[in-house]
């Protein structure tokens, strides 16, 4: 593929594009268009050993690319702090502790101990983050699948302890597979859009 082909591939994708500023921006599928930008990129990258990238970077395309990141990284970060609030009040109630009713004790808090379960939450929510908003792999739902399998033997190990577990420790087993379950679904969607387009070239 020589680069006047590549280029009058690329030149209607960017054609199709909204004007920047716009609401329809937020619409944009920017994965099928960065998918195929990509497939055009590789034909000519292996005929000519060159990148062609730089023919579909346009103001309107940057803006799609840094927002929709932004997006997601703003929703994540709201609901991990929502998580790590209710960690720390749910922490903080005597009654969500279990009690040996045969030995009772005196309630001691244990902040380390809260303050670990805090960063392992934010560890967690990382790597989700870092499978929305990673460039590479190009398809969502092989970095979803990298991303499980991290996390989902993970949440598996953990969500052995339970019994006689804070309820702080609990609430972040629930948190732990919601970040898995949002992962499985987002590799459905993706896979389900990457059928479809194919379908509808």
């Amino acid at each position: 593929m020589d680069r006047a082909t590549a280029t009058v591939l690329i030149d209607p994708l960017c054609g199709q594009l909204p004007a920047g500023g716009t609401d329809a921006v937020s619409d944009v599928d920017c994965g099928g268009f960065r998918e195929r930008v990509g497939w055009v990129a590789e034909q000519y990258r292996a005929e000519n050993n060159s990148d062609v990238w730089q023919y579909a970077i346009c103001p309107t395309r940057e803006e799609i690319v840094l927002r929709r990141p932004s997006l997601i990284t703003g929703c994540l970060a709201a609901a991990t702090l929502l998580a790590i609030v209710c960690v720390i009040g749910i922490s903080l109630d005597a009654d969500s502790y279990y009690v040996d009713e045969a030995r009772p004790a005196a309630w001691v808090y244990r902040p380390g101990i809260v303050a670990l379960v805090c960063a392992v939450m934010l560890a967690e929510v990382a790597l989700v983050w870092a499978a929305f908003v990673s460039v590479w792999p190009r398809a969502l739902w092989v970095r979803c699948g990298l991303a499980m399998i991290f996390l989902g033997p993970w949440a598996l190990l953990v969500s052995q302890f339970v019994v006689r577990m804070p309820v702080y420790v609990v609430f972040h087993h629930l948190w732990l597979w919601a970040l898995a379950a949002l992962l499985v679904l987002a590799a459905l969607a993706s896979m389900v859009r990457g059928v479809y387009s194919r379908l509808t070239r």
